[in-house]
C-alpha cells in the first residue's frame, strides 16, 4: 500500500462503539461477575459512550475507558489474570520451539524475517473478543497461531525494516499482548545481537490482554539486558493523554521504533509526527475498520512502515 492516506487521521468509526459494548460484556462474562453487575457496567459503559465518543478519538481510549468500569465493578484489579497467565505459558513454549528453528537460520534477513512472523503471528493471542476470545484453549490458541504464521504477510514492509538496521543506534519495541510477548523477546534479542540498544515498552497496570512489566519478566526478559518501561497506567496500547514521561524520552530518543498490535497502531495512524524516528507496525488485523484501510476483506498480517 503505497498511499498512506490514512496517517495522521483517527481511525474510528460509528462501529467501534458497538465493538466496544460487545467486548466489555464478553469480558464480564469472562470474569464471572452476576446479572446485576453486569447490568451495571453496561450502564456506566453506555454513559460513558453517550458522554464522551467521537470518531476524533482513538477507539482504544473508550476500551480502556470501559475495561476501567469492569474493574470497578467486579472489584477485581485484574479479572483475567488466570488466562493471562496460561497465555503467558504457551507463549514461553512456543517460544522455545521457535528459538530453535531460529537458530538453524543462518542468513540473517531470513532469521530476522522468520522471528518477524511468528511475532505478527502471535499478534493473535488476544484473549479480547476481538482477537482470539476469551475462552480460547490452550491446544487451539497453537493452532491458530500456526495457521496464521502459514498465510504469510498480506502487507509486507520486512526488507525495508531489516535495511534500517545497520543505521539503527536506538529502538523502542512497544510491546501489546500477554504470551505474545515471550516471541517478541526473540525478536528484541535478534536487534541486541546486532548492537542496537533496544528497550521494550509495556503497560503499567493489568488491563484486558495487556502485557505488564511482571508479565515480561515471566517471559523471560532480563531487565538488564533490555530495559523495561511503562507506556503509561493501565491503558490499552499506548496514550498520549496518559503517557509516562519515561517512555515520552525514550520514544524520542530512539531512530527505530516497533510497535505491536492493532491499539498500538491507532496511535501511530493518529500521531505519527510525534514519533521523530522510523516507525514499523506489526500487528495481525482484528476488525473490518482496520481491514479496509488495508483494502481487505478479512483479518491479514501487518508489517507496515508508517
Amino acid at each position: 500500500m503505497e498511499e498512506k492516506t490514512w496517517l495522521g487521521k483517527p481511525v474510528t468509526t460509528s462501529r467501534c462503539a458497538v465493538c466496544i459494548l460487545e467486548d466489555v460484556y464478553s469480558g464480564a462474562e469472562a470474569a464471572g461477575i452476576g446479572e446485576k453487575q453486569k447490568c451495571k457496567l453496561l450502564k456506566q459503559t453506555i454513559s460513558m459512550l453517550n458522554r464522551e465518543f467521537s470518531t476524533a478519538e482513538m477507539p482504544s481510549t473508550y476500551i480502556t475507558h470501559a475495561h476501567r468500569i469492569l474493574k470497578q465493578i467486579s472489584g477485581l484489579d485484574d479479572p483475567f489474570r488466570h488466562t493471562r497467565e496460561i497465555c503467558n505459558t504457551v507463549g514461553s513454549r512456543l517460544a522455545i520451539k521457535i528459538s530453535r528453528e531460529a537458530e538453524k537460520i543462518e542468513d540473517g534477513y531470513e532469521r530476522f524475517r522468520y522471528l518477524a512472523r511468528w511475532a505478527i503471528a502471535a499478534n493473535a493471542m488476544d484473549i479480547r473478543t476481538a482477537g482470539a476470545g476469551y475462552t480460547l484453549t490452550t491446544n487451539a490458541l497453537h493452532r491458530r497461531l500456526k495457521r496464521i504464521f502459514d498465510q504469510g504477510l498480506a502487507v509486507d514492509d520486512v526488507e525495508e525494516i531489516f535495511q534500517l538496521l545497520p543505521k539503527a543506534k536506538r529502538a523502542l519495541y512497544v510491546l501489546d499482548n500477554v504470551g505474545e510477548i515471550a516471541i517478541d523477546r526473540l525478536l528484541l534479542e535478534e536487534l541486541r545481537i546486532r548492537g542496537i540498544t533496544v528497550s521494550a515498552a509495556l503497560r503499567g497496570g493489568p488491563l484486558t490482554s495487556d502485557a505488564t512489566k511482571e508479565d515480561a519478566i515471566a517471559v523471560g526478559f532480563n531487565p538488564f539486558n533490555i530495559p523495561l518501561i511503562t507506556t503509561g497506567p493501565d491503558t490499552l496500547g499506548m496514550t498520549f493523554e496518559e503517557m509516562s514521561e519515561e517512555f515520552r524520552d525514550e520514544m524520542k530518543r530512539a531512530d527505530l521504533i516497533l510497535g505491536k498490535g492493532q491499539a498500538n497502531f491507532y496511535a501511530f495512524c493518529q500521531y505519527r509526527k510525534a514519533f521523530p524516528g522510523k516507525v514499523a507496525s506489526l500487528f495481525r488485523t482484528k476488525c473490518d475498520v482496520i481491514n479496509k484501510l488495508f483494502d481487505w476483506r478479512e483479518n491479514i498480517s501487518v508489517a507496515a512502515l508508517i
